[in-house]
């Protein structure tokens, strides 16, 4: 069983001093309501604030958020895969286009790209965008015209 000591105006008391870096003797200037609000150094003569102590919550177990947020995130994955493996069913691999090139802007249309990969044209869009899903999600690129 531990008792946790009161203190007054005028009394010692250890602290971290804010000038020194470290933990040293104060002594207590300023009290509220029972709780020690403000001290002097011993040793430097600084004054200021006492640091409160930390309130114990109970808090959810660690990581837990980002579980939920990688889990997510592998579904969403997984769905944009199967996604743009139905977009490219029944289509041919070689008939894709090199990006870039003229006429590659078609909607239905395959596309390879050196960074994405194959990707097929969902939509157009004016004056010279188009909608392309790769494997890794759609993706709004600029078409050469």
């Amino acid at each position: 069983m531990t008792v946790e000591k009161t203190y007054q105006a005028g009394d010692a008391i250890e602290s971290k001093c804010n000038r020194c870096k470290d933990v040293r003797m104060h002594v207590v200037v300023a009290m509220d309501g029972g709780e020690i609000v403000k001290v002097q150094c011993k040793t430097c003569g600084s004054l200021h604030k006492h640091p409160k102590a930390k309130k114990t919550t109970a808090k959810r177990p660690r990581g837990s958020r980002a579980v939920a947020k990688t889990v997510k995130a592998l579904k969403n994955a997984a769905e944009q895969v199967q996604d743009w493996e139905n977009a490219l069913n029944g289509k041919d691999m070689g008939s894709a286009k090199p990006f870039g090139s003229e006429g590659s802007a078609v909607v239905g249309g395959l596309i390879d790209h050196p960074k994405f990969g194959v990707g097929v044209v969902q939509k157009l869009v004016p004056p010279n965008k188009m909608e392309v899903l790769f494997r890794n999600g759609p993706k709004l690129m600029v078409q050469t015209m």
